[in-house]
């Protein structure tokens, strides 16, 4: 059976010693833009202990008007937003990359 990208999913990354995970190729189209973050966005917390919402980063990429470069620091922003009065309690990653929209598909 093949895999496709949408079937791969596991643990994050290094939360168990020795854990395999799946692989798959997709080919990023024109416009297409990956997004990448650890739990240090999420968990970001605010004044009343309330971890960042997913929903947040979601709407960010749902707008679908960013660069790549300009969706990382939209989910920067929303971070330092939210944690606004807090100091950062874990590291924070946003790692984001895509396909410039004006190239066309080889």
């Amino acid at each position: 059976m093949e895999t496709t990208n949408r079937d791969v999913i596991g643990l994050p990354l290094g939360i168990i010693e020795g854990s395999t995970f799946a692989s798959c190729q997709l080919e990023l189209e024109p416009g297409d833009c990956i997004l990448m973050f650890s739990d240090g966005v999420t968990e970001a917390m605010d004044k009343q202990n309330h971890q960042l919402d997913l929903g947040a980063i979601n709407t960010a990429v749902r707008e679908g008007l960013h660069s790549p470069k300009a969706l990382g620091e939209r989910i920067a922003k929303i971070v330092k937003q939210h944690a606004s009065g807090r100091s950062q309690h874990d590291d924070i990653t946003i790692v984001c990359f895509g396909r410039d929209a004006s190239q066309t598909p080889a």
